[in-house]
């Protein structure tokens, strides 16, 4: 692919129709890869999970954040969550938000087939996970889904906007 030789609002020369964004061009300028940034989860009246349980569990323990991207030319990603507050008996360690993938909705596993991207919530702030290698079958078109997990039924957190960052 000539993607090299592509200038801002021309078309792909390979055929493919596309027409370079500003994030692409930017990328081929540079030659490093500038992370996109996906809503998972906004409200702008905050996001409250009362009683984080123990056990793996969708966030808020609704599937109302899920979404579908196509992730095949990916090969990292991060979760990034604005804690608001945390309350309640925090555990030690504490609660954590992960991000999850899967091919049909019902099958889930993590990006980097471990426990990652995760981020703790023992504090308020903006909560950025490190960057992990995604595994092979999480580079398709997947369902995404925010999960907790290691709460103590007791531990409680508000949140602002919850993103998957993906480069």
């Amino acid at each position: 692919m000539t993607r090299g030789k592509i200038k801002k609002g021309q078309i792909d020369t390979e055929g493919s129709g596309n027409i370079a964004t500003d994030i692409e061009v930017a990328q081929m300028i540079s030659g490093s890869i500038i992370p996109e940034s996906i809503t998972l989860a906004l409200d702008v009246n905050y996001q409250v999970w009362l009683n984080i349980p123990y056990a793996v569990t969708e966030f808020r323990e609704t599937t109302i954040n899920r979404t579908k991207l196509d992730l095949s030319n990916a090969k990292q990603v991060r979760l990034v969550a604005r804690v608001m507050e945390v309350g309640g008996n925090i555990p030690s360690p504490p609660p954590e938000l992960r991000l999850q993938f899967s091919l049909n909705e019902n099958t889930w596993d993590y990006f980097d087939g471990i426990s990652g991207p995760n981020v703790g919530l023992g504090s308020i702030g903006t909560k950025a996970s490190l960057w992990v290698n995604i595994i092979t079958p999480a580079k398709n078109d997947v369902f995404v889904r925010i999960v907790g997990c290691l709460g103590n039924q007791s531990a409680d957190a508000k949140f602002g906007p919850i993103y998957l960052q993906v480069k």
